[in-house]
């Protein structure tokens, strides 16, 4: 499964069907989906005293076979498996620190997803997750981010971004995603993850700037 074929609303990478997501205010001001969740207005109202687990960041590895090795049909076929990261953990535990988004924790869970399906890619990592994170007690919160890259011979390419928010019984709180295909994010990608990283951080602060702003702009809609 060639890695820029994840669904992502209309791409995570590919046009397929996809759970309903949740712009934000001034459409195309910030990249990114975020799903609708019941638990997103308990978690801004828990910032910044709730207590998040921040796990090591998992890394979705996509690596060509040569054409040799292909399949089926002369398409370019890949393989596949799951690294876990702990330079992503530590830059975010420093930026939620900074910006006061919680009171992060390192944990050393390393939940491992499967390659993502032809279709709801995005609920079956928050189900798998979920199940993962659901034991974290002691904690208010878990962050995940989740990285899809393609290790050509010459490069590395950073093809898409979830990050992921859970409650304590491990369901969706503020999770969100994107892609670079997709007409929301931004024009530039990083050869590997530690610009992405800041770039998803970032995009959490500005998507919780904007659920606060939005009831006084009567909505996300």
């Amino acid at each position: 499964m060639p890695p820029l074929a994840f669904p992502v609303l209309a791409v995570f990478l590919g046009a397929v069907a996809c759970p309903a997501a949740e712009f934000s205010p001034r459409d195309g001001e910030i990249p990114g989906y975020r799903e609708e969740s019941a638990g997103a207005a308990e978690f801004l109202r828990t910032l910044p005293e709730c207590r998040i687990a921040v796990l090591p960041a998992i890394v979705r590895v996509f690596r060509p076979r040569p054409p040799a090795r292909w399949s089926q049909d002369d398409r370019p076929d890949y393989d596949y498996h799951v690294e876990h990261a702990a330079a992503p953990r530590k830059t975010a535990m420093e930026f939620l620190k900074r910006h006061r988004l919680g009171r992060p924790d390192p944990r050393d869970l390393e939940p491992r997803l499967d390659p993502p399906g032809e279709e709801r890619s995005f609920e079956h990592d928050l189900a798998t997750l979920g199940k993962a994170c659901a034991g974290l007690g002691d904690h208010d919160y878990s962050l995940t981010l989740v990285f899809s890259i393609t290790r050509q011979p010459s490069r590395v390419e950073v093809g898409g971004i979830r990050v992921y928010v859970l409650d304590r019984r491990g369901h969706n709180a503020f999770s969100f995603f994107y892609t670079s295909a997709n007409p929301k994010a931004p024009g530039y990608w990083w050869s590997d993850t530690t610009g992405d990283t800041r770039l998803a951080l970032g995009t959490l602060l500005k998507q919780v700037e904007a659920a606060r702003e939005a009831p006084r702009r009567g909505g996300h809609r």
